[in-house]
C-alpha cells in the first residue's frame, strides 16, 4: 500500500494529500490519572523505556507511521501539496522525521471555532501556506460556549460501546472540512 501511494505522489497523479497521522500513542492526553497510561515524555519521545509488549508495540507502530508519513510528504513534487494534522500538544511534532519537514507553514486552532465540542488545540502543517486561513484560537467564555473536556468515556450509540471522548474527538468537524 506504502509503495503504491508513494509512486502516485511521485507521478503527480495526486494533487494534495493531507495526513490526519494517528496521535494515539503520541498524545499528551495519556497520563497517570486513570486513563491509558503515558507512552512517550519529552526525554523520551520516542517511547518510555520499559513499556509493556502491547504499549511497546503502539509505540513502534506510531513511529512507523509518522517515518512513512514524512517519506510520503518528501515525496511530493512540486505541484503537489501536503498537509499533516495532530493535537498542538502531540509528541509527533518532536519526531525527527518531521521536524525533517521544515521549513513547511504552520497553523494553529482549536476545533471548538469550527463546531467542535471541545477546545482540542490543534496543530497543521503544510507545503502551503493556505493553512494560515484555518487560524482560529477559542477565546473561552467569551465566545459564549464551553467545553466538554477530553476525559473518561462516554457511550457511543453508533458503535453501541464504550468509548473515550479523545477517540470521538478526532472526527474533523464538519464546519472545519468546509473551510479546508
Amino acid at each position: 500500500v506504502f509503495g503504491k501511494l508513494e509512486a502516485w505522489i511521485r507521478s503527480g497523479a495526486v494533487r494534495y494529500v493531507h495526513f490526519g497521522t494517528p496521535c494515539s500513542s503520541f498524545s499528551l492526553a495519556r497520563k497517570l490519572d486513570g486513563g491509558p497510561p503515558p507512552l512517550r515524555s519529552d526525554d523520551h519521545p520516542d517511547g518510555l523505556p520499559g513499556l509493556r509488549a502491547h504499549d511497546q508495540a503502539k509505540v513502534e507502530l506510531g513511529n512507523k507511521l509518522a517515518v512513512l508519513t514524512a517519506r510520503l510528504c518528501l515525496a511530493a513534487p512540486p505541484g503537489c501539496m501536503w498537509s499533516i494534522e495532530n493535537p498542538a500538544s502531540s509528541r509527533l511534532w518532536m519526531q525527527s522525521c518531521i521536524r525533517g519537514l521544515q521549513p513547511c507553514h504552520e497553523c494553529c486552532f482549536d476545533m471548538c471555532m469550527f463546531g467542535g465540542d471541545s477546545k482540542k488545540p490543534t496543530k497543521l502543517i503544510s507545503s502551503n501556506s493556505f493553512v494560515a486561513k484555518l487560524a482560529r484560537r477559542c477565546s473561552g467564555e467569551r465566545d459564549g460556549h464551553a467545553h466538554v473536556p477530553l476525559q473518561g468515556r462516554v457511550w457511543h450509540e453508533q458503535s453501541n460501546s464504550w468509548v473515550f471522548r479523545t477517540k470521538l474527538a478526532q472526527v474533523y468537524p464538519e464546519a472545519l472540512c468546509a473551510e479546508w
